[in-house]
């Protein structure tokens, strides 16, 4: 996938080079959702996620897309593709599995995750992977489902103040 630039953001593909980053935005993240409250086993936790990011983006079943403004990452994104065994719609049984979705605050409601999303569809599509699904915040549930997701039935009852479970289907039999 080639760069692409769209407003503000320039939109590529993360590599080794990024982990530190990614691994700062995903601590950001963490540390938002309140997965993080004190500095206690940071550091641990920090070398667990670089190292996971490390060898998941070598072996490919780790792909990351990242938003570039002002000469730095200002957003990240994470498809871990998922192989099952194949089923009627889903001949080579592949899904995706879309996380790490994130934007630093001043640079929030500019388009950087809609424009992350794009790529992450995008690839989805052109891999054969007919499904995406994800954990959406109630802060991000609107991004979402503006991207064609929908909360599944049984997750659309459970509190609302809570992660809803969204997913997007490309033509499968699911």
């Amino acid at each position: 996938m080639t760069d692409k630039k769209t407003g503000e953001f320039e939109f590529r593909l993360a590599g080794i080079r990024d982990v530190d980053v990614l691994t700062s935005l995903r601590v950001e993240l963490l540390r938002e959702m309140g997965n993080i409250k004190t500095a206690e086993g940071v550091p641990e936790l920090e070398n667990g996620i670089r190292a996971y990011f490390r060898s998941h983006i070598i072996k490919g079943d780790f792909i990351c897309w990242v938003a570039v403004s002002g000469g730095g990452i200002v957003a990240t994104s994470g498809l871990v593709v998922i192989e099952r065994p194949p089923i009627m719609g889903n001949q080579k049984g592949l899904e995706g599995y879309i996380m790490n979705i994130y934007t630093r605050p001043a640079s929030r409601k500019m388009g950087a995750a809609a424009g992350l999303m794009k790529m992450i569809k995008e690839h989805a599509e052109s891999a054969g992977i007919n499904m995406l699904w994800l954990h959406a915040t109630p802060g991000g549930r609107r991004l979402y489902e503006g991207q064609g997701f929908t909360a599944r039935a049984e997750m659309e009852k459970s509190d609302p103040e809570m992660n809803v479970e969204m997913v997007l289907y490309f033509g499968g039999a699911y």
